[in-house]
C-alpha cells in the first residue's frame, strides 16, 4: 500500500506544483479573488487527481483512458444525458473557478466519490497478489 501511495502522490505533485505556479502568477499579477483558489477548482483538482488513478489501479494500461474517451464521445454526441451534479462530477472543466455556494449536492458527490474510489483501490492493492513485471 506504501508504494501505491507514493506512486499516486508522484502522479499528482507535477499538476499539483503547476497549479500552484499558476495561482502564485495569477495573484501577483491580478488583483481580486483567484480563480485557481475557488472552491470549484480545488474540487476538480481533487477529482482528477483520485478517480482516475483509482479506476486504473485493477485496469491493464490504458484501459481507464480509453474508457473515458468512450464516457466523453457518448456524452458529446448526445447519447447519454447526465443530470447537472453528475455531468460536473465526470467533466469537473466546469467547476473551474466557480464557486460551491448554494451547490452543496456536488461537493458531496465529488468528495464522496474520491474518497471511495481511493478507499477501493487501496483496499484491492493491499489485498491483491501483484508480481512484478519486466520494462517492456
Amino acid at each position: 500500500m506504501r508504494i501505491a501511495t507514493v506512486q499516486w502522490l508522484l502522479a499528482v505533485l507535477p499538476g499539483e506544483c503547476c497549479w500552484a505556479v499558476l495561482a502564485a502568477i495569477h495573484s501577483a499579477g491580478h488583483d481580486g479573488a483567484n480563480p485557481f483558489l475557488q472552491a470549484g477548482t480545488i474540487v476538480a483538482f481533487l477529482m482528477v487527481s483520485t478517480i482516475p488513478w483509482a479506476a486504473n489501479v485493477a485496469l491493464p494500461r490504458f484501459a481507464g483512458a480509453i474508457g473515458w474517451l468512450l464516457v466523453v464521445c457518448l456524452t458529446a454526441s448526445g447519447g447519454v444525458i447526465w443530470p447537472d451534479s453528475v455531468h460536473e462530477v465526470i467533466f469537473p472543466i466546469a467547476l473551474l473557478g466557480a464557486s460551491l455556494h448554494g451547490r452543496g449536492e456536488v461537493l458531496t458527490i465529488a468528495v464522496a466519490l474520491s474518497l471511495v474510489s481511493m478507499t477501493i483501490a487501496l483496499t484491492w492493492v493491499h489485498r491483491a497478489d501483484i508480481r512484478l513485471e519486466a520494462a517492456q
